[in-house]
């Protein structure tokens, strides 16, 4: 159940901060994050908002399997990996075909990888050329701030979907300029300690 602090909306409690936090994550022209927990719902969100802008996450180390994977995500290893399989069985499937003399089937392999290459790279090509840069902190950072070029957002919830859509969470919604140039300040300090 939602609880509204205040008659301007500006503070938050519920089990619903994914409306203010998603909204903030979609309408900014760039976004600056500190998150300790990333799942792969928001890891997906990131990356297809990256296309259309400039994102910097300052996070910690992944401690579980879901938080690995979503970390393979946001730096795209994941896809690099996709493409380094394909080009090692295009590789062995060439050189089976020239070992047994199988040159028209070699022709058609190159062809045939040829092709799935550039389809790769249509569609992963604007992915792995994202504009996500990623610290990890050597030290645990549990902050939550999320900054955008018109609002911002502080309190407990970490970007996961349990964070958002599930656990009840406390949020202040900051639209006062100076406070958000002033965690733009706090958030730039600590990306240029880590």
């Amino acid at each position: 159940m939602p609880f509204i602090f205040n008659k301007d909306k500006s503070s938050y409690s519920g089990n619903e901060s994914y409306k203010h936090i998603d909204e903030l994550l979609k309408k900014s022209s760039y976004l600056k994050i500190i998150s300790p927990y990333i799942s792969l719902f928001y890891a997906k969100k990131l990356a297809y908002y990256s296309k259309y802008k400039k994102i910097s996450i300052i996070t910690v180390k992944p401690q579980t399997k879901n938080e690995l994977i979503a970390f393979k995500y946001l730096t795209k290893l994941n896809n690099l990996m996709i493409f380094i399989k394909l080009l090692i069985y295009s590789i062995i499937l060439e050189g089976i075909s020239l070992a047994f003399k199988f040159y028209f089937a070699a022709l058609i392999l190159f062809v045939f990888f040829s092709i799935s290459f550039l389809i790769f790279y249509l569609i992963y090509g604007s992915i792995t050329s994202s504009k996500i840069s990623l610290k990890i902190s050597k030290k645990f950072v549990h902050e939550k701030i999320y900054i955008g070029n018109n609002a911002a957002i502080i309190g407990s919830a970490n970007l996961t979907y349990n964070g958002t859509h599930r656990n009840i969470e406390y949020i202040e919604i900051i639209k006062d300029k100076e406070k958000i140039r002033s965690l733009e300040n706090h958030f730039d300090s600590l990306w240029s300690q880590i």
